[in-house]
């Protein structure tokens, strides 16, 4: 049989709202001292006491849980390991459950559809990890019901939480820029659709610029939007690294645009026979922080995911607490580790 805060008030002989104060919390009028909190707790413990949900909803109006809302679309919520660390980070540190819900893209069109998380108080907010093909009704449905909401690697006006891109690989372009490069390519192998290829891309057009030197975005991909559309069968990416790295007229220095262009590029290099750092200089990108892919110290942009999943939760519980709170956007820096791959060019002091 469940323990009750009126079994702990019978053995303390203290009144059950008492007890409900320190266990459950709430906006209850009635004062504890420190003293009895202390003793409630320990009995509570003696006792096994395990607080009941409903009965805390009742009392502060919270579920004490949020949701983490994805798409049923095949590629359309990427969720990295790294943003549920940073995730669990934050519902450990508030003592927060996480629900998880998908949802059905194709029924959003119907004006008579609301999802169940959003027609039925289950959670106190949602993180919309919905990071490509956003439906463009969900925003509007968000709105609608009132409920507290964050996106995690989406850029948006207000209220969503995103890797700084712009600003780091203009960095990362700088840092070649420093080392004497002055034909410096952007690779990439593949269009996701997500806006981190515009950002990218901006950052190290802007190095560029800024240091009187010309751009050269090098596009090796072949038709498919997603890399997870291809046919492996049909994948001729490495073949066309290869090529590029071949040509007479290649530049000294590489920025990738994602994990996937770095490991090619490191891979075609090496076929090759281009040592990383002394004929090839190569700024890459590691998209989980404290991972090395490749077994050697690379010069890589480091994806902040655990501060995105951490800084989302943190940024959800305060927009719960004051619903009319408008968060602007939060961009998270994102770091660059230098390492063996970078260097100046051949010729250079």
């Amino acid at each position: 049989m469940a323990v009750t805060a009126a079994d702990i008030a019978q053995k303390l002989g203290v009144s059950r709202q008492s007890v409900s104060k320190v266990l459950v919390g709430g906006k209850s009028n009635v004062r504890v001292s420190e003293s009895l909190a202390t003793r409630v707790r320990a009995v509570a413990d003696e006792l096994g006491y395990r607080p009941d949900t409903a009965a805390r909803m009742i009392s502060t109006g919270r579920r004490g849980s949020i949701d983490l809302l994805m798409s049923t679309e095949a590629g359309a919520s990427v969720l990295y390991s790294g943003v549920i660390r940073g995730i669990q980070d934050g519902l450990i540190e508030h003592d927060v459950q996480l629900t998880v819900s998908r949802l059905p893209d194709t029924k959003l069109t119907d004006a008579d559809y609301v999802p169940k998380i959003l027609r039925e108080q289950s959670a106190d907010g949602i993180l919309v990890n919905y990071t490509h093909l956003v439906p463009p009704d969900l925003p509007a449905l968000l709105k609608k019901h009132r409920i507290p909401a964050i996106w995690l690697n989406t850029k948006r006006d207000a209220r969503c939480v995103y890797p700084d891109e712009v600003d780091a690989f203009a960095r990362g372009t700088q840092h070649l820029i420093d080392l004497g490069h002055k034909r410096i390519a952007f690779y990439l192998t593949s269009e996701h659709g997500h806006f981190s290829e515009a950002d990218r891309r901006q950052g190290y057009e802007h190095a560029m610029h800024q240091a009187g030197l010309t751009p050269q975005v090098q596009f090796a991909g072949a038709a498919p939007r997603f890399v997870c559309d291809a046919n492996p069968l049909e994948d001729d990416r490495l073949a066309r690294a290869l090529a590029w790295l071949k040509s007479p007229d290649r530049p000294t220095a590489v920025v990738a645009y994602a994990q996937i262009d770095t490991t090619l590029l490191a891979y075609a290099a090496a076929q090759l026979g281009l040592e990383l750092g002394k004929d090839l200089s190569l700024v890459g990108v590691s998209e989980d922080e404290g991972v090395n892919h490749l077994g050697a110290p690379l010069t890589q942009l480091v994806t902040p995911r655990r501060q995105v999943g951490r800084s989302g939760v943190e940024m959800l519980l305060r927009q719960i607490e004051e619903p009319d709170r408008r968060d602007s956007s939060l961009a998270v820096e994102v770091p660059l580790m230098i390492g063996h791959s970078t260097a100046s060019p051949t010729g250079v002091a």
